[in-house]
């Protein structure tokens, strides 16, 4: 009898669970509890192969983990009405159903579920999982671009954030510098509350007057600039710029329309300067965020290209190497180093050339500045036997200093150069790997490249600032990106901070008859799209891989998808 007894209880405790309930019944049991609910699709394919489900008492994200039913995502998108059973997980502080056991499509095409007004501390616990939407915010970084990450917002005195995955469609989009209200999910990440926006229409703008694309520099010269932007309505065209960020000078145009445009001159050559656009609509003025911008230099812009290995002249464009063996891209390194007068800048990952560290001393014992970062995880055998007399920084214990590169006599337009590529100061580097090296005389770009690694030195002079140093996402997007070099245009960006995947796409999504890349690893998704894309729209695209199993890696996904 006390068989039967027990054996009804557990029948009707597991009926119990299983039974269909509400999503905010469902929230409050323990992790590892089997759940049944029911509700309305409130996200697609933007938010990734994750889909929050929403019904008057809550809302909840289902994930396809391990084990979970076929089909799911992909046979439910956006305003379905399904019914979902799984067992509740937490992942990263977020409250899923993981693995999805089944699932049942009940309808589609349904209305979504009104979203909660809420404000951003109210982004929280209580709302996780549903949709909402928080008015008369700003972003932080307002008139920047979108990127994979998170993007703080205020207003009211309280402050969130949203979270932008990779592929989403906001990536490359102007960050607006108007008062916005947001529509979103509510999630969380490492006890982070966030708002997931699903795309564009997420964002409205609140504001009457707006700028609404980022401010574009153009016709660069060695004495100035054009700086172009448009607004939503007509105003006027204005500008604030100087060699500090308080930007001393000013110059208002007048006018009134909604792509405006002002022109500099008289600057000084290879010299950066702030600026900030601003308009006014008779009622309001609004300005951009600031922007740094590079005149071009006076040097002569020759850029040499070096490979350490023999190429095949045949498809030649009609421009060769400088150098194609180990010896000859080592020896124009050190004669480079041996030609500077005042200063030398070196920061590369790794060097187990004693010779190269023997230059550098030898420099340095001739009265030339000599600075120097490495990377704080790697050998960098040739600054061990014998230990120069400059001082070294080492740096980035949470991520790899990865860079490859020289700055010389950065303050003379003569005799500037920079010296960068794929190449690491090493035998195997040198010799063995497939690697590169560019050498571009240049007083401009010398000096972004100061910049970068006085970033990294800690000061901006010939001892570094111990307590100063940056490096990884510690450091900030302080460079210009746009440079003329001798007629021609180049770009320059430091990660992780400058958005250089964006730089990248945008590049890539320039081209119209064909498209090339050599890479030790490709493990990027925006990347990987860009290049498909392209292939797509008929460029011809073609890709050498060092490495093509590395986690993540875009091998598989392009050559599945027809890029030889």
């Amino acid at each position: 009898m006390n068989k039967l007894f027990f054996l009804a209880l557990a029948l009707f405790f597991s009926i119990s669970v299983f039974a269909q309930i509400d999503i905010s019944e469902a929230r409050g049991m323990s992790e590892g509890t089997t759940v049944t609910v029911e509700g309305i699709v409130t996200n697609g394919s933007s938010l990734g192969i994750i889909r929050y489900i929403q019904d008057e008492t809550g809302g909840i994200p289902a994930y396809p983990g391990s084990g979970s039913a076929a089909g799911f995502p992909d046979n439910v998108t956006i305003g379905d009405h399904v019914t979902v059973t799984g067992e509740l997980k937490y992942y990263n502080g977020l409250l899923e159903i993981d693995p999805i056991d089944s699932y049942t499509v009940n309808s589609s095409g349904n209305p979504l579920p009104d979203p909660q007004v809420v404000t951003p501390a109210e982004i929280n616990e209580e709302t996780e999982g549903s949709l909402v939407k928080v008015q008369g915010v700003t972003f932080a970084d307002g008139g920047g671009v979108f990127s994979v990450g998170t993007y703080d917002f205020s207003g009211g005195g309280e402050s969130s954030q949203i979270y932008v995955r990779s592929n989403h469609p906001l990536i490359g989009t102007p960050i607006p510098l108007a008062t916005v209200n947001l529509t979103g999910i509510a999630s969380e990440f490492s006890g982070q509350y966030q708002m997931l926006l699903r795309d564009g229409n997420d964002i409205e703008v609140a504001d009457d007057f707006f700028i609404t694309s980022p401010i574009v520099e153009s016709d660069l010269t060695t004495g100035g600039f054009t700086i172009s932007w448009e607004t939503n309505n007509n105003g006027t065209s204005g500008l604030k710029y100087g060699t500090t960020p308080d930007m001393e000078n000013e110059v208002d145009m007048g006018g009134s329309t909604t792509d405006h445009s002002v022109t500099l001159s008289g600057l000084d050559a290879a010299e950066f300067y702030y600026v900030q656009a601003f308009s006014n609509n008779g009622n309001t003025t609004i300005y951009s965020t600031e922007k740094l911008v590079s005149t071009a230099s006076n040097s002569s812009g020759d850029i040499l290209v070096y490979f350490n290995h023999d190429v095949d002249g045949t498809f030649s464009n009609g421009h060769h190497p400088y150098g194609t063996t180990p010896a000859e891209l080592d020896a124009a390194i050190i004669t480079r180093i041996n030609q500077a007068t005042t200063s030398i800048d070196v920061s590369v990952y790794n060097n187990n050339r004693p010779s190269l560290t023997q230059a550098l001393i030898d420099a340095y014992n001739n009265g030339i500045q000599v600075r120097y970062v490495s990377d704080s995880e790697t050998a960098n055998l040739g600054l061990q036997n014998p230990t120069p007399p400059f001082q070294v920084v080492k740096g980035n214990t949470e991520g790899l200093m990865h860079n490859k590169f020289f700055v010389i006599d950065a303050d003379d337009a003569d005799r500037a150069w920079v010296i960068m590529g794929s190449t690491n100061m090493t035998p195997n580097n040198l010799a063995d790997d497939f690697n590169n090296m560019v050498f571009i005389q240049d007083q401009a770009l010398a000096k972004a490249y100061t910049v970068e690694f006085e970033e990294m030195w800690g000061s901006d002079g010939p001892s570094p600032g111990i307590f100063n140093v940056k490096f990884g996402a510690d450091k900030s997007n302080n460079t210009p990106h746009l440079f003329n070099i001798n007629g021609v245009m180049v770009e320059s960006y430091f990660s992780p901070t400058d958005n250089t995947t964006v730089g990248i796409v945008n590049a890539i999504n320039t081209s119209d008859d064909d498209l090339q890349f050599a890479l030790l690893t490709f493990t990027n998704n925006e990347l990987g799209n860009a290049v498909l894309t392209a292939h797509n729209d008929g460029v011809d695209v073609r890709g050498i891989f060092d490495n093509t199993s590395d986690q993540g890696t875009e091998f598989d996904y392009l050559l599945t998808n027809g890029v030889a």
